[in-house]
């Protein structure tokens, strides 16, 4: 079935969207339950979403065979050579 909208029914639709997007994970961060995101949920949702990332950079710096925390402990030029030996741009990472 096709619908066709005309600007304003969509105009309608997207503003309806956005104000039910609770973000990234939907309504998990929402901890009162009054159906919006405060700047501490949001935060909360944010810090999720980090450690999300940092967990993914983890698993694809140990499937090259790197260990994070020996890593960490080298001096820059040492993790810098390491990083590219194992085909990574250095500049990405963070440690």
């Amino acid at each position: 079935m096709f619908f066709v909208l005309c600007r304003s029914q969509l105009s309608r639709y997207v503003k309806k969207v956005k104000e039910n997007f609770m973000g990234i994970f939907g309504d998990l961060f929402d901890f009162d339950g009054d159906g919006k995101l405060d700047s501490f949920e949001k935060a909360a949702e944010f810090g999720m979403f980090m450690d999300m990332v940092e967990s993914c950079e983890q698993n694809e710096l140990e499937l090259a065979g790197l260990d994070v925390d020996e890593l960490s402990l080298m001096d820059d030029d040492e993790r810098a050579e390491a990083l590219e030996d194992a085909g990574f741009d250095a500049d990405c990472f963070d440690f």
